[in-house]
Parts: structure tokens; C-alpha cells; sequence
């Protein structure tokens, strides 16, 4: 966005372009864009799953359909992205390919062993809630767990429920009480519970239909589906929290502000730190070691280490699905990536979204590369 584009009138042609249109550039999508963040997740299940002790990282999980259970997986679409089946893997190879099946399976494992851990530790790297960074206009996200779910939709079968027992109460108490004898009336009284007791069966399938947290649910969450939403910003901080050691910061953009007419500091932002996690620094550190693995080897992010020698640090790449379609590509997939840098004593951490750009790694992975040669002067391979 240039800002000269908005000093004094400005044609049609420039408003449309930055409000009006789908590019809306005057929007600042690093906290006001709300987006599912696909795989790059998968980090926080891994740290649910350790942190609950229902894996270890070197258990191995068969890549295949089967190991989601009893579930009719083919029909809900749980099956490797691409069609891929990676065989054996454990957490790190997981996160390297991306194995959504194996991160499905420690998902419902999480689930089990206490239904509220993903979302909860989600919240405390900073996902689903308020920043506070020193901008306007900040989206909260959501970071969805069976307790929000309840909140969210059991009012309004609730709501539905008592409209519906209302409306038989007002249609039965005038008949009642004209009822000619008692056993007009107790005919009455007996349709009138048999209709009582259809809404009470009416409301107990919705609620496990559409209120109760569904394996299903635990599998899309567990891949960054679903409800997930968040911000960029959000997602740059998530990870930085995860390779600092555990520390969730503010973030801010202002370092300081200057009285114009003294020259004294009149306003000087400092580090401050919102919450520690309650993730253990050795599960910290597992999920660091296989966010390093996505760079290298087989990774999905090889290319950071073949293109920039002197890589050194992790990333996760993400292909999250949008429900929309983009009307010129066709494409239903945002690209997402996170990354940091280096591995020791990390100084930078970044999260990126290319809106339709597929997969993550193509895109999104692409432009932070490019940051990181930016930010430390590493000279690529490619020439760059």
C-alpha cells in the first residue's frame, strides 16, 4: 500500500482497489486476517500429546486409514493430503511429511485423555486470544475446544428447545382447561407429554449432532482445520513462544515515542511477558528438533537448507483448506509457513499466509526465505 495513494481526492479506480476489492490492501492482514493455519498446528498437538504423555516422540504410527479406527474416515475425508502414505513415522518424521494421519490419531489421544489440553495450550501460545499489540483493530482468532463448542452452539438448541415446549404449553392450556371430563382432559395431558418427551428426543439428537465435541472434530482440530482461525501475527508469536523457551510476549511495533518539542522519550515500549507456558522445556525442545527436520532430509521445506547454505533453524508448512474457491485459479487451499531462525539462540520468527497459494512451502515459504536472506545476509544457491 502506498500512502501517497490516499493524500487529498483519490479516483474511483484507488478506492475501489483498497477498500472495495478482493485485495482490500488497505486492510492489515497480519492482525486483522483471520485464517485456518492447516499443518502448521500440528505443533501444539504434538506438545498436547507429550504433554499428556499419550506418546512418546520416537512411538511409530502406520501413515494408513486404518489407524484412525473405527471411524467411516474414507466418507469424513480423513486421508493424506495428496494421497501420500508415508508408512512408519514417528513425531519427527511426522512433522517432516507432514503425516496428517499420524497427527489425527495423537489428536483423539489428546481428546481422551483430557478433551480441553489442545485448545488450552493453544491459548497459552497465544492463539485464539487478544495480542495486545500496540495496533488498532486486532482479530481475536478462535482456538476451538469441546467447552467452547458447547458455549457456542448449546444456546441455540437450547433456545429452540424451550420455543418449542412453549408452544405446546400455549396450545395445550386453553384445551385443558376446557376439557369436557377427566378424561378428555387426561387424553389430553397424555398427547401433550407424548409431544413433550419428541422434543426431548428431538433435543438430545441435535445437541450430540451438532453441540457435542465429535471424533471428527478432535481429527480436523488436530490438523489445523475445522474451527481453527488466527491471525499471522498470532502464528509468528506461537512459534517464537515454542523456540524461546517458552515465554509468550507482546508484541509491539512502536519502540519509543519522542516528545516533539523536548526531544525526551515520552513513551518506551518493553519486553513483557503475558504468560510462561506450561509445556516442559523437554517437550519444547522435541518439537523444535522436528520443526528442524521439515528443512532438511526429506522435509517439506527441504529447500530452506538446498537453497540457503547457511540455514540453520526450523519451519512447518502448511496447506489449509478455506471453503471458498478463488474465481480466476480455482484454488481452495491458502498457503501458510512458519519458521525460525537460527536453531541456537533464535533471533527471528516468521509466519506467513498466501491467500489461495496452495501449498505453503511454494508460496508462503518462498517469501520467508527471501526475509531471511534479508535479515542476515545469507546468499542462496538459486543466485539470490
Amino acid at each position: 500500500m502506498d500512502p501517497n495513494d490516499l493524500i487529498g481526492d483519490i479516483s474511483q479506480e484507488m478506492a475501489d482497489k483498497y477498500f472495495v476489492n478482493k485485495e482490500a490492501a488497505s486492510l492489515n492482514r497480519a492482525i486483522t486476517g483471520v485464517y485456518p493455519p492447516g499443518s502448521v498446528f500440528k505443533m501444539v498437538t504434538a506438545m498436547s500429546a507429550l504433554q499428556l504423555n499419550v506418546t512418546t516422540p520416537e512411538e511409530r504410527i502406520n501413515d494408513v486409514l486404518s489407524s484412525l479406527g473405527n471411524l467411516a474416515s474414507q466418507q469424513q475425508g480423513f486421508v493424506e493430503w495428496g494421497g501420500n502414505n508415508f508408512g512408519l513415522v514417528n513425531l519427527y518424521r511426522a512433522l517432516a511429511l507432514s503425516s496428517d494421519i499420524y497427527f489425527e490419531v495423537m489428536g483423539r489421544r489428546a481428546f481422551e485423555a483430557n478433551p480441553e489440553t489442545i485448545g488450552q495450550i493453544a491459548h497459552e501460545f497465544g492463539l485464539g486470544v487478544d495480542t495486545n499489540v500496540d495496533l488498532p483493530g486486532e482479530a481475536k482468532g478462535l482456538a476451538p475446544s469441546p467447552a467452547w463448542k458447547k458455549a457456542n452452539y448449546g444456546p441455540t438448541y437450547e433456545k429452540l428447545r424451550d420455543k418449542k415446549l412453549a408452544t405446546i404449553e400455549s396450545d395445550y392450556a386453553p384445551k385443558l382447561a376446557q376439557a369436557a371430563d377427566a378424561k378428555a382432559k387426561q387424553k389430553l395431558q397424555m398427547a401433550k407429554d407424548s409431544e413433550i418427551y419428541q422434543v426431548g428426543v428431538w433435543y438430545k439428537q441435535a445437541v450430540s449432532e451438532n453441540v457435542d465435541w465429535k471424533v471428527y472434530d478432535s481429527y480436523n482440530n488436530a490438523i489445523g482445520q475445522g474451527y481453527n482461525d488466527y491471525t499471522p501475527l498470532q502464528l509468528a508469536n506461537y512459534v517464537a513462544t515454542l523456540v524461546n523457551g517458552g515465554k509468550h510476549y507482546r508484541p509491539y511495533v512502536v519502540d519509543k515515542l519522542l516528545d516533539p518539542i523536548t526531544g525526551k522519550v515520552a513513551l518506551q515500549n518493553q519486553p513483557k511477558v503475558l504468560n510462561t507456558v506450561s509445556v516442559s522445556p523437554d517437550v519444547l525442545d522435541t518439537v523444535k528438533k522436528g520443526m528442524a527436520a521439515v528443512t532438511s532430509g526429506e522435509g517439506t521445506a527441504n529447500f530452506m537448507s538446498y537453497d540457503l547454505p547457511e540455514f540453520s533453524g526450523g519451519a512447518k508448512t502448511g496447506t489449509a483448506q478455506i471453503g471458498s474457491k478463488d474465481t480466476i485459479s480455482g484454488e481452495i487451499y491458502n498457503g501458510v509457513f512458519v519458521a525460525f531462525a537460527p536453531y541456537d539462540h533464535p533471533q527471528i520468527a516468521f509466519a506467513g499466509v498466501v491467500e489461495f497459494g496452495s501449498h505453503g512451502g511454494d508460496t508462503a515459504g518462498k517469501v520467508a526465505e527471501a526475509a531471511f536472506m534479508k535479515y542476515f545476509g545469507w546468499k542462496s544457491t538459486n543466485g539470490g
